[in-house]
């Protein structure tokens, strides 16, 4: 159907030829090179019987750029771009500034929040105003593709350089960070010099990717304007290289099932879902730098989809051949489940290790290969995950393994168990030669995931510390370094050493480091010993001891349970509690403190006792805690906190805390995207601080105030710690002025004219301004010439005028 109605449209000229060839240009877009040729392909064979595709081109004037010709119409079909009307691209027109912020976030999908933003203009931006695009140009300071210190004399409307548009570039990708690391860096281009100094990071970084690269005689032409056609092939270089989020109109990663030509529509993959779209009738297919239709796809393909906002695809880039197992030996492999009894211990670590999330793997173990498909952690019963066929597939000399997974959920109507499950599938199958990876797909052959096979040691090494012990069955539970437990039974022929001498189980102690080794699946050594543990001398510390610093800590960790350790003036305070409780019965005490050696860093381990009434309640609320302090000292690496059975209670890093720093002055602009506001300082200097969520705003004494409440003009006073502003106090900026009335303007727009000082200034009068005659509010027509009069404003704004 799709191929009749494009027959239909009557197209003048078919080309004959599937491709022609023709000089390619540079990498700087301007010379032939030297004996370099490239192939546009014009009309594709497809997969269909070879009856191939005619394309029609969206517009009519890149034929002349044919070097460009694949990267415009593929991101046009995108929408990525778009052409200047009557079918018209201006492929050598240069690129503006607003046109490459349009282009770049159309490609990493910011552009709707642009589009409908309207005329807004950023509160930052202090360039010349936009002929179009105003949307783009607040985004791209949002978004930081635009830099404040880069506004000063900024022209939107006009070319952007070379230099400024591999900024802009590498920023929208965010690589930011990565590109001003090598700001220092000797570009290779013979003109690297011109590269202005705070572009060499981003030069270098554009450059090493390959998106933008020199011409044939090793030149950058940083100050060059960049054409549209060049920009097309540049955002074409840089979508295949980053990895650009799913957006409500871009899938990636969606898995080919079928097409139904005549309704145009696909059905497809996306993340292990069956989902149909409606295809419009002129979208196109694009694959390997030529253009197919729906009937090209083959099953296995993997896509991009773009989709326009009724969820009908545009367009459909193929990032994936799928995989063709025609012309290989396919032969299924015969295997058996393993039930979790019969695991050998050392698969059993692993499982473990592995099945609190969906994941695959593969061991080879004693001869076998053991193959693990695992559900996840589920909130019920009745999930479950089964490996049910398994081939091997040959392809020169080589192997790969094909395991297909099927999994099951409960319906809504299922009576299921409300206990947390970790469904898991195990199989194995005997060893063989040459297995080069092993693929896990569902039965729809999607690829759930690719893996190679991990060989686990006939003898395995588990390290940990013991934190359980069962005389009567000879378990030994241990934690590993990860936090993850496991567990063990002792055969009465292991060997057990603890401390360097020969023991037996009772002399295992809880506490103690352990190496366990296992042979063919069985404990046969157990080597332990007392851990290397200092106590440490510490101090209990009152909270009206503390500094502000610690006290404004404490405020907020005691709402809640928590754990926590600071360094400040050379001291290392730890901090445990309880949160909110309703009796005072409630009771929380650090009790020690240990060094744990562990190379050349430490371990510090705090001993937490708690008490909890088993059912007295009172009227007040409570927030139990416990502070201690002891000195610093070097090589402290982690804090662990655990309960007086050494289970881990909480595990933390050494947070820093430095001296408060205060910024106050007046509000001079407010972004709500960013959550910043503008501080002009008393000094004339202005500083932007960003606010996080979890500050604490207090306007014109409202402690429950938000950034919302804040306006341009506000006196404001902000603290910062940890260069992170933790609170800001804002207060409405009273000022008058008083003068005498010499003119007033009752007109549309009304106006008074004072004489200050022997100053004339004049001042709008909104409709809302108060005005007071002898205590009483009048009009502003009932003011008159030689009145004197007192104006008052709030944040600069004229709020009342008073007759005096």
């Amino acid at each position: 159907m799709l191929k009749k109605r494009l027959m239909a449209l009557g197209i003048a000229v078919v080309f004959t030829l599937s491709s022609l060839t023709t000089t390619v240009f540079a990498a700087d877009f301007k010379k032939p090179a030297a004996a370099a040729r490239i192939t546009v392909k014009v009309m594709s064979p497809g997969k269909n019987n070879g009856k191939g595709n005619v394309k029609n081109y969206k517009f009519t004037d890149c034929y002349d750029v044919n070097w460009a010709l694949n990267a415009i119409e593929k991101l046009a079909g995108k929408g990525i771009i778009g052409g200047i009307g009557n079918g018209k691209y201006a492929p050598r027109n240069n690129v503006t500034h607003v046109e490459a912020f349009a282009m770049v976030m159309r490609l990493t999908g910011d552009n709707k929040k642009a589009d409908s933003m309207g005329k807004i203009v950023h509160p930052f931006y202090i360039g010349i105003i936009p002929n179009w695009g105003y949307g783009y140009v607040f985004m791209a300071i949002e978004k930081g593709i635009l830099l404040p210190e880069e506004l000063k004399g900024f022209d939107p409307n006009k070319p952007a350089k070379r230099h400024e548009i591999a900024k802009y570039i590498i920023r929208a990708m965010g690589k930011t960070k990565e590109a001003l690391k090598h700001m220092d860096k000797d570009l290779d281009f013979k003109d690297g010099k011109a590269v202005p100094d705070k572009s060499v990071g981003y030069v270098y970084l554009v450059n090493k990717l390959n998106i933008m690269i020199g011409n044939e005689k090793n030149m950058f032409k940083p100050m060059e304007p960049v054409t549209r056609a060049e920009m097309a092939v540049l955002l074409d270089r840089a979508e295949g290289i980053f990895e650009l989020p799913d957006t409500e109109n871009r899938k990636n990663g969606v898995v080919f099932v079928s097409a139904d030509v005549d309704d145009n529509e696909i059905t497809v993959k996306v993340k292990g879902s069956t989902v149909t779209y409606d295809v419009l009738e002129n979208a196109q297919v694009y694959r390997d730098g030529s253009f197919e239709t729906i009937e090209d796809l083959v099953k296995g393909d993997v896509l991009q989809l773009t989709l326009n906002d009724g969820k009908d695809v545009i367009f459909i880039e193929v990032l994936e051949d799928a995989k063709n197992d025609n012309d290989k030996k396919v032969t299924e492999v015969s295997f058996r489940t393993v039930s979790d009894s019969n695991l050998p211990d050392v698969l059993k670590d692993e499982i473990g290790d592995m099945k609190s999330k969906e994941s695959y793997a593969a061991y080879e173990y004693d001869g076998y290969i053991y193959l693990v498909a695992a559900m996840g952690r589920q909130r019920t019963g009745g999930y479950d995950i089964d490996i049910e066929k398994v081939y091997k597939i040959e392809d020169d000399d080589e192997y790969t393994i094909k395991a297909v997974v099927d999994t099951d959920e409960p319906s809504s109507r299922s009576n299921v168990t409300q206990a947390i499950t970790y469904p898991y599938s195990v199989v194995k199958f005997k060893s063989f030669d040459r297995i080069e990876e092993v693929i896990f797909v569902d039965e729809d052959e999607y690829e759930l995931d690719s893996v190679e096979i991990e060989e686990l040691d006939e003898i395995t090494i588990v390290e940990g510390k013991i934190y359980g012990l069962v005389s009567s069955s000879k378990t030994i539970r241990i934690e590993k370094p990860n936090g993850s437990k496991v567990k063990y039974t002792i055969p009465s022929a292991a060997e057990i050493i603890v401390n360097g001498d020969d023991a037996k189980f009772s002399d295992l102690e809880e506490g103690m480091s352990v190496e366990i080794e296992i042979t063919d699946g069985k404990v046969t050594k157990i080597t332990a010993e007392d851990t290397g543990e200092d106590k440490i001398s510490f101090t209990e510390v009152d909270y009206d001891d503390l500094p502000s610093r610690l006290k404004d800590q404490v405020d907020y960790l005691k709402l809640n349970k928590n754990y926590k350790a600071y360094e400040y003036n050379n001291y290392i305070y730890l901090i445990a509690t309880m949160g909110k409780k309703n009796s005072e019965d409630n009771k929380i005490s650090i009790d020690d403190v240990y060094r744990i050696e562990n190379g050349n860093k430490y371990t510090i381990k705090a001993v937490v006792d708690t008490e909890t009434p088993s059912s007295a309640r009172g009227s007040n609320s409570v927030y139990p805690y416990s502070i201690v302090r002891f000195k610093n000292f070097n090589g402290i690496d982690t804090v662990r906190f655990v309960d007086e059975d050494n289970n881990k209670l909480s595990e933390t890093k050494i947070t820093k805390l430095n001296e408060i720093v205060t910024v106050e002055g007046i509000i001079s602009a407010i972004s709500s995207g960013s959550k910043a506001i503008r501080v002009k300082k008393s000094d004339g200097k202005t500083v932007t601080l960003t606010i996080p969520a979890n500050a604490e705003i207090t306007v014109n004494g409202d402690e429950d105030a938000s950034f919302s409440d804040f306006e341009v003009g506000m006196e404001v006073k902000a603290e910062i710690i940890d260069d992170k502003v933790t609170e800001v106090i804002a207060e409405d900026n009273e000022t008058e002025i008083t003068g005498t009335l010499i003119g007033i303007n009752i007109s549309k727009t009304k106006k008074i004219t004072l004489e200050v000082d022997g100053t004339t200034k004049t001042y709008t009068v909104d409709s809302d301004v108060k005005i007071i005659i002898d205590d009483k509010t009048e009009r502003l027509e009932d003011l008159k010439i030689s009145d004197k009069l007192t104006l008052k404003f709030t944040n600069g704004i004229l709020a009342e005028i008073e007759k005096e």
